[in-house]
């Protein structure tokens, strides 16, 4: 009798492990780390979703704008390519996320006008930095 417990013992631990080794397989098989796919490359710019104020707005009269995209933006050169017909002073942008927004000192919109607000071709997605052509706001007071 104590051979075949001794017997039912070493199956019992071979069975285990075998068990052990089998879970190691599978779980190192699980772990195998890579980098992701990905997808094909990036070729669009951004598209702008929402703009205030709209595309030839009338009756205008904030000091300020923003132009909202389909994906995250950049637009380190942006500070050297502004410009605006008529002249506005002081202006200042900040960029977060799928968000452009741009202000300009108080009190400086005349009646009956109208502003274009361009910003050239400096504003470009985060990643490839696909640029969005002749960006401009156009509105009238």
């Amino acid at each position: 009798m104590h051979a075949g417990v001794m017997r039912r013992n070493r199956d019992l631990s071979t069975m285990k492990w075998i068990k052990n080794l089998g879970l190691l397989v599978l779980l190192g098989s699980c772990a195998v780390q890579s980098r992701p796919q990905g997808g094909p490359r990036d070729e669009q710019a951004p598209v702008v979703v929402r703009q205030y104020p709209a595309e030839g707005q009338l009756n205008f009269s904030d000091r300020g704008a923003y132009i909202l995209f389909d994906e995250y933006i950049q637009g380190s050169k942006l500070r050297g390519s502004i410009t605006s017909s008529p002249p506005l002073e002081g202006i200042t942008f900040t960029i977060r996320g799928k968000k452009l927004s741009l202000e300009w000192d108080e009190g400086q919109l005349l009646e009956e006008t109208t502003y274009r607000l361009s910003l050239g071709s400096e504003i470009g997605d985060l990643n490839e930095n696909n640029k969005v052509d002749n960006l401009e706001l156009v509105w009238s007071t």
